[in-house]
């Protein structure tokens, strides 16, 4: 709507004014208008026509030229026309046409290729540059309609349509495309929901509305946006060699929430949702771990996360008569009050079958031994009421950690015994 009247153009050459009249200008199509400075232009497959009062038309640029304009746009008191590729001298020019008036425009070659052409199907106008967008994912962007400058949308798809509102450019295409951007220059792709090739996008009234094949409407409500932001950041994670390391992230803002995990920095291929996990790690493994979260707003990237690897693997002892002895040494030879932890994963069948304690840490230094310090913590099965202290009961086939402190002044013959035990189930 300009100046009071709605104004739309089509097939066949037609061009109606709302509530005022119908015009056929020519028998081919047209397919886009735009105003400013007092004007009204219509461009298509027969050329541009320009009218002040949108009842009568006068055509400024016609067939005879070779051109099938797609897009127009008014900015910087200048209308900005786009169009498809045409062949010339065996390779692809794609034009933009310029005009201060309405009547007298200019020709610019703004893509030269071979041997494929490159349609540019849409143009718009907003916060200070030309936004212009066509075949292949195309994006050209131009302070002045004159000089521009290709951009990178992320999507081959093609792009039939471009718009401005509530700070974003957003283009849609074929296949359902719908790609955002802040400054017409870092383009994020987006997740219509829909396979339908979407041909034009408008903003007003604070929505977005796309149109496409089949009848399709797409609404955005700009007014409940609201940008991701992590509430939860994935932790750093210690692991050892052969185990899994999972790393989750929680966030909030409008749905739907895009995730991307990275290792240094690095996309990680089909690691897409709020969890990651490195599966059978190995020392390639190490490093730091992020999450880039994105809506139609924005995006933000977590905190990175460690992977510490340990070397060093898990001890399978088989439960009689294998051990692992560590050297003497003088933190071992203590006169204090001593802690000793331990992961344990018992499995049957065990030491204790006749009678016996399973010891799973163990210090002594003989039977007459009275300077230094002799303990050792035991295992027994649940329900069979074997084990020095009832906390260290449990269940086979998980894994439990277990922790004992020694008093200094105790004494028991040959052994040091735990008085205080703890012992946690996962």
């Amino acid at each position: 709507m300009y100046a009071g009247y709605f104004v739309a153009a089509g097939a066949n050459g037609s061009i109606a004014t709302y509530n005022v009249q119908q015009s056929t200008v020519s028998q081919y199509a047209l397919n886009a208008v735009a105003a400013g400075g007092g004007l009204y232009v219509v461009v298509g497959q027969s050329g541009i026509y320009y009218s002040g009062s949108a009842i009568t038309w006068q055509n400024a640029y016609g067939q005879d030229q070779g051109l099938y304009l797609n897009g127009v746009s008014y900015g910087n008191s200048k209308f900005v026309c786009v169009s498809s590729a045409v062949q010339e001298y065996g390779k692809y020019n794609s034009y933009v046409l310029s005009s201060a008036n309405g009547s007298q425009w200019s020709k610019l070659p703004v893509i030269v290729t071979t041997p494929s052409p490159v349609n540019l199907y849409a143009v718009t106008f907003a916060a200070g540059q030309f936004v212009a967008v066509g075949a292949a994912g195309t994006v050209l962007t131009s302070s002045d309609g004159n000089s521009w400058t290709a951009q990178s949308s992320g999507v081959g798809n093609d792009l039939y349509g471009v718009g401005y509102g509530a700070g974003q450019f957003i283009a849609v295409g074929t296949g359902g495309t719908i790609v955002t951007s802040p400054n017409g220059v870092n383009w994020t792709v987006r997740n219509s929901g829909v396979a339908n090739n979407l041909f034009a996008v408008s903003y007003g009234n604070e929505f977005f509305v796309a149109v496409g094949a089949g009848g399709l409407i797409l609404s955005c409500d700009t007014t409940v946006l609201v940008p991701p932001i992590i509430t939860t950041q994935p932790q750093d994670q210690a692991v050892y060699i052969g185990q899994n390391a999972t790393y989750n992230v929680t966030a909030t803002g409008t749905q739907p929430l895009y995730y991307q995990w990275c290792f240094n920095r690095t996309n990680i291929a089909g690691a897409n949702a709020n969890s990651y996990t490195v599966t059978s790690v190995q020392s390639t493994n190490a490093g730091n771990y992020t999450v880039v979260i994105t809506n139609v707003t924005g995006a933000v990237t977590s905190t990175p996360a460690l992977l510490t690897i340990y070397s060093g693997g898990i001890l399978s002892l088989n439960g009689t008569n294998s051990y692992v002895s560590i050297p003497s040494s003088s933190d071992l030879q203590n006169t204090t009050e001593i802690t000793v932890e331990a992961w344990v994963y018992p499995k049957p069948p065990h030491s204790n079958i006749n009678g016996n304690y399973g010891f799973f840490i163990a210090k002594s230094d003989g039977q007459n031994a009275t300077s230094q310090r002799s303990y050792e913590m035991n295992w027994g099965q649940v329900g069979n009421g074997e084990g020095i202290i009832s906390s260290m009961f449990f269940n086979d086939g998980t894994w439990s950690e277990v922790w004992a402190s020694l008093p200094e002044t105790e004494f028991q013959g040959i052994e040091w015994l735990p008085k205080r035990g703890h012992l946690a189930e996962t």
